[in-house]
């Protein structure tokens, strides 16, 4: 239990720091310099302001001064924090694969995030995620390098292609340059085979997500959608924001945590309907 609720304090850490990267990579802020402080007035925030998961109920979901409402994506973020370390932890015990997983499924959360809220996909942490990749992948040997770069370079053709080929077809911007670059990521990461099924399962995401937002939705408003760039992402004809890095980035995360039983489940549906 020592070791557990040791992982447990630094989840709420890093929870904590991947609310704060959430908060100011969008709007470009430093993350190394300046206090956190209230989003609505701007006060800078006091030690026990700062207490992963607790201090937003200390403070009741309100800032202390202007009284606002704190957004609970913090304290969710935290505690999803919390599952995917424990749960690294308990299949993987402490070990490379663990540190591994934690390190790219955090990534993932961080991306899923971000795209989900503001529609973008920084540069940092594409690059963070091959250098990290890179990095790991040179611990299991030359070899694992040269196959991973490969296959990121596969995927980013890949995505790339499509991109190409869409945004001939539609005329104008359908896939944002930031996907194509995070699906090299995912590719280093993943391996080709098992991203084809993730942005398989993206695109099924996305497209019903589309679907229903547009079901439901009122106002139509073309899509829009700005990727670290600048690029715009309009996933076919479907005339809605869709943050399709967010599904990339729930897909890869299932793959890599399921991945043997998401690859038998597809061979299995692909062979009964032969």
């Amino acid at each position: 239990m020592f070791i557990e609720a040791i992982l447990i304090l630094i989840s709420l850490s890093l929870g904590s720091f991947i609310g704060l990267l959430t908060y100011r990579l969008p709007r470009h802020q430093s993350i190394v310099s300046g206090r956190s402080h209230c989003e609505a007035c701007g006060r800078q925030l006091c030690w026990y302001e700062l207490i992963p998961f607790f201090s937003y109920f200390i403070l009741q979901g309100r800032c202390r001064s202007c009284k606002s409402h704190i957004s609970k994506k913090y304290p969710a973020i935290e505690i999803i924090s919390i599952f995917i370390v424990l749960g690294s932890f308990f299949k993987c015990s402490l070990s490379l694969e663990f540190i591994e997983e934690c390190v790219f499924l955090l990534l993932m959360l961080t991306i899923f995030i971000i795209d989900w809220e503001h529609l973008i996909i920084p540069n940092i942490l594409v690059f963070l995620g091959i250098g990290l990749g890179l990095l790991f992948q040179l611990v299991h040997g030359f070899g694992s390098i040269t196959t991973g770069l490969f296959n990121g370079l596969i995927a980013f053709l890949f995505v790339f292609a499509i991109r190409f080929l869409a945004n001939r077809v539609y005329k104008k911007e359908t896939l944002g340059f930031g996907d194509v670059k995070f699906a090299g990521l995912l590719g280093l990461w993943l391996g080709i085979m098992n991203f084809i099924i993730v942005l398989w399962l993206a695109a099924i995401l996305g497209a019903i997500y589309g679907i229903w937002k547009t079901a439901f939705q009122h106002k139509k408003e073309p899509v829009e959608h700005f990727i670290a760039d600048g690029a715009v992402n309009n996933l076919g004809a479907l005339n809605v924001k869709i943050p399709f890095g967010s599904f990339l980035a729930a897909a890869a995360s299932g793959m890599f945590w399921y991945q043997q039983p998401i690859s038998d489940f597809i061979r299995v549906w692909w062979n009964f309907n032969q």
